[in-house]
């Protein structure tokens, strides 16, 4: 990402650039954004953008922090909640997929994106560009979806009951992964598939995976 430093003028930019994103991403949907439409929104030229951002992947990331620190936030706090671990993996999940079901496109940027290997420098761009955003920070917001879902599953490795195995934890959370993947890519791509048919589905292969079925 190109560097603003401290430049007050460049930081303003850059956040012109990415509330008018925001604005159409909510207006439009991810799907009808482009440069021209953001640049026109933000009165400015096309050729500006690539002065503050590599490119417009890079833009959608921090045009869409908000939904996903929201994401994080909720998540996390079902992570360290009480009570069996069966029952929090799935509540977890069931939060997860609820929220990234209703922005496929954007989770999609997030989990599977050109830039998802490594969230921490969009994260904290995002931060300098919004100072008053970072008191909203929690912990695990860098990491990759296949970190995550390793994290998610390893509470089920001895909690009796489940698949999950210590041997076969990280088979499992690839295969998350790849169900994840096939049913967003399915919901960005084809707007007739219907979300909450791609949310069930997601969580009844999870359980399945696991050993969890109902």
């Amino acid at each position: 990402m190109h560097d603003w430093g401290n430049d007050e003028h460049k930081l303003r930019t850059a956040a012109v650039f990415v509330g008018a994103a925001r604005e159409l991403i909510e207006s439009d949907g991810l799907e009808n954004l482009s440069i021209r439409r953001i640049a026109e929104k933000a009165g400015m030229h096309n050729s500006t953008i690539y002065l503050y951002f590599k490119d417009v992947d890079q833009l959608v990331l921090l045009a869409s922090m908000d939904h996903y620190r929201a994401f994080c936030r909720k998540t996390g706090a079902l992570m360290e909640g009480d009570g069996d671990p069966k029952a929090r993996f799935l509540r977890v999940w069931e939060a997860f997929a609820e929220d990234v079901f209703a922005r496929p496109a954007v989770f999609y940027s997030f989990f599977f994106g050109r830039h998802s290997g490594d969230l921490t420098p969009v994260i904290r761009r995002y931060d300098l560009l919004f100072p008053e955003a970072s008191s909203q920070r929690t912990e695990g917001e860098g990491m990759g979806i296949e970190e995550r879902c390793l994290a998610l599953l390893r509470p089920l490795v001895g909690a009796g009951g489940t698949r999950v195995t210590p041997e076969g934890l990280p088979l499992a959370a690839c295969i998350v992964v790849a169900c994840l993947r096939s049913c967003l890519e399915r919901c960005k791509d084809d707007p007739a598939v219907s979300r909450e048919e791609a949310r069930t589905g997601l969580l009844d292969m999870i359980r399945y995976i696991t050993g969890l079925e109902e």
